[in-house]
């Protein structure tokens, strides 16, 4: 990872940004960890797991160069696709296609969920360059770093890029502006209760191509997210049982896996962009969800919107 200069009083955000490459974001003296394009969906899914990442390049060995990009999007939308919803009716019927399924190659769940294409960059691109790609337009998830000869060094996702903004913007004024001000509020939030089976959750998912909903309890007040990437806490040798338990006892489950307290993570409308980017790098959240003082939901915000805000945020005298 290369040093950059540290923004001084007298340079704006945008100015500093902009100055920034993608080599301040990755390491590149770190092996590249990816998988082979013939390994099973359920040595990755247990690969994944057990490093505890959502994501990795995948290597055909064949034709000797990565396909792309696989993530647990990719792996959900696949697995409802290949296994029928009356399978998953049925426990004998649904062990039987999960057996199946999970013999299937990764190298077929690449991009399934059309948010990984492979989109390298080099180590020289501008930062304010590549949140073009991570924005609301092209919105891409992970983006592989190459050298001058082609050669894949790292992959950069938004969830860096949003550690790097926390750590160097927060002494510009435009961190000091309000959720309030930037994002949009009282939007139609996706959500599903706690009591509900974990198979409909992920149906949403699916449908509606969200990278979370969030889980709200009897009342409507928020009490945790599910997302994609939870796939990791299930059970595969009691995938049938995990699917369809209530998706607050799977909450329990996955805080477990993660290591983290069972709560809804929120902030208030009123709350800084500053607080915002340092609860979604503390946290490693994908999305942070706004609730006014009556815990009702009126907003959220992901890495996607707190990107694409700050790549079209024009400059005001007040944003040094």
């Amino acid at each position: 990872m290369s040093t950059f200069e540290p923004p001084t009083n007298s340079s704006s955000w945008r100015t500093f940004l902009a100055k920034v490459t993608v080599s301040s974001l990755v390491d590149t003296t770190q092996q590249l960890d990816y998988v082979k394009s013939n390994a099973s969906i359920a040595e990755v899914v247990a690969s994944l797991t057990h490093y505890k990442v959502t994501s990795a390049p995948v290597w055909d060995e064949k034709n000797n160069n990565f396909i792309g990009m696989v993530d647990m999007s990719d792996i959900l939308y696949f697995f409802l696709s290949k296994v029928p919803e009356q399978d998953l009716a049925s426990e004998l019927r649904g062990q039987d296609s999960l057996k199946t399924f999970y013999k299937e190659e990764i190298g077929d769940c690449v991009d399934f969920s059309k948010r990984n294409p492979w989109c390298p960059v080099y180590l020289e691109k501008p930062l304010l360059s590549l949140m073009d790609m991570f924005g609301k337009q092209v919105h891409l998830h992970r983006i592989p770093v190459i050298d001058g000869e082609g050669k894949v060094l790292s992959v950069v996702s938004q969830s860096k890029v949003v550690e790097f903004l926390d750590l160097t913007l927060r002494d510009f004024s435009v961190a000091k502006r309000t959720v309030r001000e930037l994002f949009p509020m009282n939007a139609k939030i996706l959500s599903v209760g706690s009591k509900e089976p974990v198979l409909a959750a992920f149906k949403l998912l699916q449908v509606t191509k969200v990278s979370g909903v969030a889980v709200v309890d009897e009342e409507g007040v928020l009490v945790g997210n599910i997302s994609p990437s939870d796939m990791k806490v299930l059970d595969l040798a009691n995938l049938m049982d995990t699917l369809l338990l209530p998706i607050g006892q799977f909450l329990e489950r996955t805080a477990e896996f993660f290591e983290r307290p069972m709560r809804g993570i929120y902030c208030k409308p009123n709350d800084s962009l500053r607080q915002v980017l340092q609860i979604l790098a503390q946290e490693k959240l994908h999305r942070l969800y706004v609730v006014e003082d009556s815990k009702s939901l009126v907003g959220v915000i992901s890495l996607t919107d707190i990107i694409d805000c700050l790549d079209h945020l024009g400059e005001t005298s007040t944003d040094e």
